[in-house]
């Protein structure tokens, strides 16, 4: 039988952002099957279905051709795809995907086409200045007609009708001129995306929450995404026991976690950088390897939603040893990582070593 606290394990489990949080208390769903069929934006549905290891490379491809291809009848992104550039990119993920083009092919589609969507962006930015000007400029004759005590001639009422005409007219012009190239960067990046989620599956999930915003696609285009979700995955990645097993363990390692946190506090004062920096080189948290030797699996810094746990602990200690000035931070950080996102064992056996070093460190200093 199903917990009926699963919107709130949900929820707490993969980190889901407060639109969709709201969605789901707000729909009183029987099941996550039942929230999965009637959800209308495929981007959540992405998000959750690469946090559970669910989506490929393959899959993240052809969903996002078919987005881009697709959706509001290819007006949406494809129709404004006028620099050819940005169509071979997604030809190109389509060719990869059918056995017909190289990943280095794909890969250089990819940063032809996200030159492209930089310029576009630019532009787009600079587009919407304009826009945030020539509305200032309109709103500062309305101000100054509203607020003057002097009665105005005929001349100067003509003058300022003439001048509220010009302002408002180039108002208009600028802001429509910024939606434009807007929906082209959207756009763009739509296409660039969609060549990156042959190495980068959470690229597909840029793409679907991305193409809904191009122009006036709005809530339409969103369903349509929603749907190209599910004809990919009709059965919600969240609709298995295997999460509830996983919340009972989650449970159980949190009043585990209250009595280490407190050996972690103490042991956390008495440890320096380089100390660390061994713990990383004899703890083993994946695959019987330590962090130096589990670096070498690591090619690139995937996005923090589609890292394995042991990558996000690794790229903790990285980011602790390298990049921080306070050494007591450090330590806090990377033991912050270990207990989030490593078992209640993983966590107890750093301690030990970190206690152990952390002796050391002391015996030294007398």
């Amino acid at each position: 039988m199903l917990d009926m606290n699963w919107v709130e394990k949900l929820i707490e489990m993969y980190d889901a952002c407060p639109k969709a949080a709201g969605w789901l208390r707000a729909g009183e769903f029987a099941s996550p099957q039942e929230a999965w069929d009637d959800c209308g934006r495929g981007d959540w549905m992405l998000c959750l279905l690469g946090q559970t290891g669910t989506l490929n490379n393959n899959t993240a491809v052809e969903i996002s051709c078919r987005i881009v291809r697709q959706v509001s009848g290819g007006n949406a992104v494809w129709g404004l795809l006028s620099n050819p550039i940005l169509r071979e990119a997604v030809n190109t993920a389509g060719a990869w995907l059918a056995g017909k083009a190289s990943l280095e092919a794909v890969q250089a589609a990819a940063a032809a086409a996200a030159a492209v969507a930089a310029a576009l962006e630019e532009e787009a930015a600079e587009a919407e200045e304009a826009s945030e000007l020539a509305a200032a400029d309109l709103a500062m004759l309305v101000e100054k007609a509203w607020t003057t005590d002097k009665p105005a001639s005929p001349s100067e009422e003509q003058s300022r009708a003439e001048a509220w005409k010009t302002a408002d007219s180039a108002e208009t012009a600028a802001s429509a001129n910024a939606i434009t190239l807007r929906a082209a960067a959207w756009a763009a990046g739509c296409a660039a995306r969609t060549a990156e989620s042959a190495t980068h599956v959470a690229s597909v999930i840029w793409v679907a929450g991305s193409a809904a915003e191009v122009g006036a696609a709005g809530a339409a285009a969103r369903q349509e995404i929603a749907d190209i979700v599910r004809q990919e995955f009709s059965v919600c990645p969240f609709s298995t026991g295997e999460e509830i097993i996983h919340f009972a363990e989650l449970d159980a390692a949190r009043l585990r976690g209250k009595e280490l946190d407190a050996r972690a506090g103490v042991i956390a004062g008495l440890l320096d950088k380089s100390n660390l920096a061994q713990v990383m080189k004899m703890w083993k948290p994946a695959h019987g390897k330590t962090i130096p030797e589990l670096a070498g699996d690591v090619t690139v810094r995937n996005e923090w939603e589609m890292q394995a746990h042991w990558e996000r602990v690794y790229w903790a200690f990285v980011d602790s040893i390298e990049s921080s000035e306070y050494i007591l931070l450090s330590v806090e950080n990377a033991l912050y990582a270990v207990r989030e996102y490593g078992s209640p064992d993983e966590y107890s056996a750093v301690l030990d070593e970190l206690e152990k070093l952390a002796q050391v460190a002391e015996s030294a200093r007398e």
